[in-house]
């Protein structure tokens, strides 16, 4: 294709016609049409341009396609990569490009250069052609075309904010992806302050005594977070009903109770709405501004639709951790289980030691067997359920310790010196003796770096069989 002849730029005083057309255009989308339909007028140009909105890049204005790429993530392709990199792409040979998006066959040449509004990259303006492109000189036309467009899009306001319904609609996709319940929140407070048009948002959680904060964002965010639990109570009680609840834009009014805790928090507004259901209503989200703002009626409907999204989203994410629980727990004693402790003791083994030592401690139930036999499994498993308690209980709360096995326990725990390890382990074995009466065998095992889990398991294990053979109700270091 290199005997082609390249596309000739007209001059036209470079932008003729574009100014006036631009300055007829009545909104954004026909200021974006103006320029492509200026840059059409050249042979062989297919251009097309692109603005940012709700992290994706719209199509606004092309010509020279039956079809076109959009909703394009930043980053995708010449254009979202001229976006994202905020500085001109010359593709010569479009043959030869990774970054290229194959849309129209044939085509030889791209060049893409990025709109700014404000210093702000908002999107991008591009050109194809099937016969070669003078690269500098198209460059300089397009960036010469982006700066009258910006500056009608400035005359005209800048361009529109994203609606309600489209704020929803994305954040509703985006929700339905997670399952993890902090990127739950944040996505959920984003979509509370893209759909209400307010400055901050909060999440509270019904817990045992009340309602707690559990994630907030904005200005008033640490406000929100501060809110006493006699406050939280009393928004829970206005959406009890499961009815939503807002201002009306009229600072002179006369509020409902513990309102006054909000306003003195600097919320001249605010909007509530109930989590759950109405047989069990698990929490509320609250909107709040610093402006008298009156949202319409719309904006509520769709908020509400956020709350039940934000109740499924949470009620899967639950769920999804209640199974990952499971999986990793041993469900009589709810400790980590075999599998679950051998990972962490693989991490902590290849990980920094730090100041402290890593100890290994196994721990095996004296004569469990005959417990079984003699007084039935029901109450073998109360005496494994008390001893893996007073276990824990003995443990500091950075220690891990799990089920290992039928009558066996594993705990890992750091020391100071290596001497504090056999002390952690009589601790352990004389706590279960007070504590439910059982007896124990304990072994022990410092790690001795670089070696991995499996000798450092092997060691322990071999200590607490030393003091299994000799009679059990002791503790030995391997």
């Amino acid at each position: 294709m290199s005997g082609i002849p390249a596309v000739e730029p007209r001059n036209q005083s470079l932008h003729g016609g574009l100014e006036s057309a631009l300055a007829e255009a009545l909104d954004v989308k026909a200021a974006c049409a103006a320029v492509v339909d200026h840059l059409a007028a050249a042979p062989d140009l297919m251009p097309s341009l692109y603005l940012e909105r709700g992290g994706r890049l719209r199509c606004q204005a092309v010509s020279g396609y039956w079809q076109v790429f959009d909703g394009m993530p930043p980053g995708a392709g010449v254009i979202g990569r001229t976006f994202v990199s905020g500085r001109p792409t010359v593709v010569s040979d479009a043959s030869k490009s990774s970054e290229y998006l194959e849309a129209v066959p044939g085509v030889h040449a791209e060049v893409c250069v990025p709109i700014r509004l404000e210093g702000r990259l908002a999107g991008a303006l591009n050109v194809e052609s099937e016969r070669p492109l003078p690269g500098a000189e198209m460059v300089r036309r397009l960036e010469g075309c982006c700066r009258l467009l910006e500056a009608r899009i400035g005359a005209l306001g800048g361009i529109p904010d994203e609606s309600p319904t489209r704020a929803l609609a994305r954040h509703a996709a985006q929700l339905a992806r997670l399952t993890e319940i902090e990127a739950i929140h944040e996505e959920v407070l984003a979509a509370c302050c893209a759909v209400g048009k307010m400055d901050s948002a909060a999440i509270a959680d019904k817990v045992a005594r009340g309602f707690r904060v559990v994630a907030a964002s904005g200005a008033q965010e640490a406000d929100l977070r501060a809110l006493p639990p006699r406050v939280l109570s009393e928004v829970a009680a206005w959406v009890g009903s499961m009815t939503s609840v807002h201002t009306i834009g009229q600072p002179a009014g006369r509020g409902f109770a513990g309102h006054e805790a909000l306003r003195g928090a600097g919320a001249e507004a605010l909007i509530a709405l109930p989590l759950g259901s109405s047989d069990d209503p698990t929490g509320f989200l609250l909107l709040t501004d610093a402006s008298p703002i009156a949202p319409p009626t719309e904006d509520i409907e769709l908020l509400e639709l956020l709350a039940v999204m934000t109740t499924s989203a949470l009620t899967t994410a639950n769920a999804v951790d209640e199974l990952r629980r499971r999986a990793d727990h041993d469900p009589l004693t709810g400790l980590a289980h075999h599998a679950t402790f051998r990972a962490a003791l693989g991490k902590a083994c290849s990980g920094p030691s730090g100041d402290e030592h890593l100890a290994l401690l196994v721990v095996d139930v004296d004569g469990f067997k005959r417990v079984n036999d003699e007084r039935g499994h029901q109450h073998g498993d109360q005496v494994l359920t008390g001893v893996a308690a007073t276990l824990q209980q003995a443990l500091r709360n950075d220690a891990l310790l799990a089920r290992i096995g039928g009558d066996e326990f594993a705990a890992l725990v750091r020391v100071p010196q290596p001497d504090d390890a056999r002390e952690v382990a009589e601790r352990l074995r004389a706590a279960v003796a007070r504590g439910s009466g059982a007896r124990v065998s304990v072994g022990v095992a410092l790690h001795r770096p670089p070696e991995n889990e499996t000798p450092l398991f092997t060691r322990a294990d071999a200590a607490m069989y030393r003091v299994k053979r000799r009679g059990g109700d002791g503790v030995a270091m391997g």
